[in-house]
């Protein structure tokens, strides 16, 4: 593993906090890849540690062009002259005064156990009591609402700390994430850690602002970080807008979110007349 972790220092803090970010699996309208640049730009963080991503990464395989490219390294070439290759890997930085390390990252295709070894030593090393994946996956949700969080998580103290922002918790079985592997090693190593996976619009493949800006909501709630996000919420209805105005154009599509909408909103009112039943019958109050 040392040949393939590589810190240019070791920030020392004391309760602090992991926020990763996987590019690939789990990365749907780019809400993960999004979120984490957020950060990186708002919080002014600097980077202090490398995974290199050699032996991680499936780099090339028998394929049509456009499925290809998404495990390919990327090359930028100017006037003939190439100015940048960028192999697959990660970067660790940290936000010394907010006591949180941030790691971005393409999901590792291969040896598992070893990359996540490299996050494990440098959460050790640097006081990271914490962990936070946020990620998106596709759903039946309509673009008009609210985006869903669901969640995995570490252990009934973390489900707890996440039940007050209106996060679900998941049922699951099947093919399995990078972060699922890593949220079932770090309780073993000493670290609590949840998995925060937006549901993004199925039926959207572009960018989207709308779920991204989810995500960064519920990181700051979770940080109790307070930065002006009027910006992102600017962004965000602007897109909304913009998607419903072409939708028009498409009467099926559209009678199909309407039936989204319906179903989003009547789970909804079950969940909140649910909550508004027990709490009726803790107090024993009923009005005949």
């Amino acid at each position: 593993m040392a040949d393939r972790l590589q810190l240019t220092h070791t920030p020392q803090m004391e309760n602090a906090v992991m926020v990763i970010s996987f590019s690939g699996w789990m990365d749907g309208g780019g809400v993960s890849t999004a979120t984490m640049e957020w950060l990186l730009d708002t919080l002014d963080a600097s980077q202090f540690g490398l995974i290199h991503g050699e032996g991680f990464y499936v780099e090339s395989f028998p394929a049509p062009m456009e499925i290809a490219a998404l495990v390919r390294p990327h090359v930028r070439i100017e006037d003939g002259i190439v100015k940048q290759f960028t192999l697959p890997g990660g970067t660790f930085s940290v936000v010394p005064t907010e006591k949180l390390v941030l790691l971005q990252a393409r999901e590792p295709n291969c040896n598992w156990d070893t990359f996540a070894d490299c996050i494990l030593t440098v959460a050790r090393q640097t006081g990271v009591t914490t962990i936070y994946f946020i990620g998106s996956v596709g759903s039946a949700v309509p673009h008009t609402r609210r985006a869903p969080m669901i969640a995995s998580v570490s252990d009934e103290i973390m489900k707890q700390k996440l039940e007050p922002l209106g996060v679900r918790f998941t049922n699951y079985e099947g093919p399995a994430s990078f972060a699922s592997y890593l949220l079932a090693r770090a309780p073993h190593n000493g670290v609590a850690m949840a998995n925060l996976v937006v549901e993004i619009p199925a039926y959207v493949h572009s960018a989207n602002p709308k779920c991204t800006e989810t995500a960064i909501r519920t990181l700051c709630a979770l940080l109790s970080l307070r930065p002006d996000l009027d910006d992102l919420r600017a962004t965000s209805d602007d897109w909304e807008k913009k998607l419903t105005a072409k939708i028009v154009d498409h009467p099926e599509l559209s009678e199909h979110i309407e039936q989204l909408e319906a179903s989003y909103d009547d789970d909804v009112f079950d969940q909140h007349l649910g909550d508004l039943k027990m709490w009726l019958e803790e107090r024993g109050i009923r009005v005949d």
